[in-house]
């Protein structure tokens, strides 16, 4: 298909694809009579899943299997080592706030499971599993793929401006935006080093769950606490550590290792 050869344009036309599959797939859990745990229940047993099958099929459908790489065990555990000292700020994180926190109301823990899980895994089939290696496909150029990582890091950062209409703090909301597009960046530049999607999911999902246990959050999971120096030093640290990671994994003399780690498990 032409289009898939204009990669912005197949940005959207794959994110596209992807929410009208998962629409179609899934049945909401209101609309069931079901509410709390058994809400999350049925999201983490069911909708999860059958989005994962839609995605395959949007997979073989357009691409007819080339892009064989993407959810690849192979690759994993290389991938989850480059996560650590993220994840080890994130737990220092966590400890520092449970120190000196004012709220110490945990939150459902199944809840934040599902939607820790549901964010981790939804977001990133539909900004980054398809939508890079795309880039990457057609771009393979160095410049190329900066360009895929920064695009599809800001694109996705700015899409949780929506956590305004689920009601979050208007600070909290923009911080996030941010924050999430260097995550993205960060994400994108372990997912292009290790060939496969699956240790950022993991890590993904991980990362929401330390950070929603205890936070202040609407039913959806958006911020409702104010900017504070509290909560905003940890983040500059773990956001300026990703971006610094980020940058390492993608010099260009990581170039190379990158373009054949995709030509090896794309089968280009």
């Amino acid at each position: 298909m032409k289009l898939f050869d204009r990669p912005i344009i197949a940005y959207f036309i794959i994110t596209f694809l992807t929410l009208i599959i998962y629409s179609a797939f899934s049945v909401p859990a209101q609309v069931l009579g079901l509410e709390g745990a058994m809400a999350d229940l049925y999201n983490l047993a069911y909708l999860l899943p059958a989005t994962f099958v839609a995605y395959l099929l949007v997979v073989k459908v357009f691409f007819r299997g080339t892009l064989k790489g993407i959810f690849a065990l192979d690759g994993t555990v290389d991938g989850l080592k480059l996560f650590i000292p993220v994840a080890i700020l994130d737990v220092a994180a966590f400890i520092l706030d449970r120190f000196f926190a004012t709220n110490n109301v945990l939150n459902d823990v199944l809840h934040i499971v599902a939607i820790s899980c549901t964010a981790g895994i939804m977001e990133e089939m539909v900004f980054r599993a398809l939508v890079l290696p795309n880039f990457m496909r057609v771009k393979r150029d160095y410049g190329g793929m900066i360009f895929a990582v920064v695009f599809t890091a800001v694109f996705f950062g700015f899409t949780h401006i929506s956590n305004l209409a689920a009601g979050g703090n208007f600070g909290r909301v923009l911080q996030q935006c941010l924050t999430a597009s260097i995550s993205g960046g960060f994400f994108a530049a372990v997912y292009l080093n290790a060939g496969t999607i699956i240790p950022v999911m993991i890590a993904h999902a991980l990362h929401d769950i330390i950070n929603l246990l205890f936070a202040n959050i609407t039913e959806s999971g958006a911020m409702l606490e104010a900017i504070t120096w509290q909560n905003l030093i940890p983040q500059v640290i773990f956001s300026g550590t990703e971006l610094v990671l980020a940058i390492r994994l993608l010099r260009s003399t990581s170039f190379a290792k990158i373009r054949a780690i995709w030509d090896e498990n794309w089968g280009q």
